[in-house]
């Protein structure tokens, strides 16, 4: 969830009221059909699998061959999924610091969340730049913490196994900041905090490498991901029209991004996908890196757009 509060003193006429939500609410769900990466019990020795024999069998055995022989493909291309379990350690870990500082576990002030890397308009237009990012980190309470390191654990894996490392974890920094971008141009009084813009990105991107490299994701396979991804797409983005609470802006800026993200580094997955993922990883360093620090550059004026509104 990516959650908005107000950090100004209690006493500044420009406060407003303290906002509270997320991106990732309990009621829309998350896609399950992930299960299809994480139902390898080993890592074959070779990329290319054991062709599917067909006879004998009925359409639904060879279809469920095919899901398995996709399974073990991702597992050998990405045996460990280190850059989830890296960025879980991350947002879990600094949320307990921020607590050990005496941060209120379940209900912090916007002016808390601010001193620890929370996004705010003022601040990051100034030139703290930093926040950018560092918002990805901050989250305004337990349950909040709790919606986005699970929406993390459960799209996380599937999505670094198709991209590999380097390229999951580009695509989450460069989504992830252009959520944060989007909402200090929408609504730059108000402090946003989550993973949740980086976590739509994630959602975006793998819509985006589907749908280049749907001939290498067994068709059943393909039909469930895209159609459980669409609807927690238009859910959460519905739910984020809703409530006021809910930063839509962060969701719908990482959530494009992740997808042209995901159309970079969309390829099929044979045993050439180590060496094209060194050349499609840099197009999207270069693009990516490109489009932030100009987008960046560009901010304060856009900012002072919408402020004058």
């Amino acid at each position: 969830m990516t959650e908005k509060q107000s950090s100004l003193p209690d006493d500044d006429p420009r406060k407003e009221m303290p906002r509270t939500g997320g991106a990732v609410p309990s009621q829309a769900p998350v896609p399950r059909s992930v299960d299809i990466a994480q139902g390898s019990s080993g890592s074959p020795s070779t990329l290319s699998a054991t062709p599917v024999a067909t006879h004998d069998k009925t359409p639904n055995e060879v279809e469920r061959d095919r899901i398995i022989a996709f399974a073990e493909r991702l597992y050998t291309l990405t045996p460990r999924v280190w850059g989830t379990i890296a960025l879980l350690i991350g947002v879990v870990g600094w949320y307990g610091y921020m607590v050990v500082r005496g941060v209120d576990a379940f209900d912090p002030t916007g002016k808390a969340l601010v001193e620890y890397g929370a996004n705010f308009g003022p601040f990051t237009i100034s030139g703290e730049w930093g926040r950018l990012f560092s918002a990805m980190f901050v989250h305004v309470g337990l349950m909040h913490l709790a919606f986005n390191t699970w929406a993390l654990y459960v799209v996380g894996p599937l999505l670094e196994r198709m991209l590999g490392h380097v390229g999951f974890l580009l695509l989450y920094f460069i989504a992830g900041a252009a959520g944060s971008i989007a909402s200090v141009i929408v609504e730059p009084r108000v402090v946003s905090a989550g993973a949740s813009g980086a976590i739509f990105g994630a959602v975006g991107g793998l819509l985006g490498f589907l749908l280049l490299s749907r001939h290498s994701v067994p068709a059943s396979a393909f039909r469930r991901l895209r159609n459980t991804l669409g609807l927690f797409v238009v859910l959460n983005i519905a739910l984020g029209f809703m409530i006021p609470q809910i930063d839509n802006a962060a969701h719908i800026g990482g959530l494009v991004t992740g997808f042209v993200c995901g159309l970079l580094l969309g390829q099929p997955l044979d045993e050439r996908t180590p060496q094209r993922r060194i050349w499609h990883n840099l197009a999207l360093f270069v693009v990516g890196g490109s489009a932030v620090t100009l987008a960046i550059a560009y901010l304060p004026e856009l900012s002072r757009a919408f402020f004058r509104q």
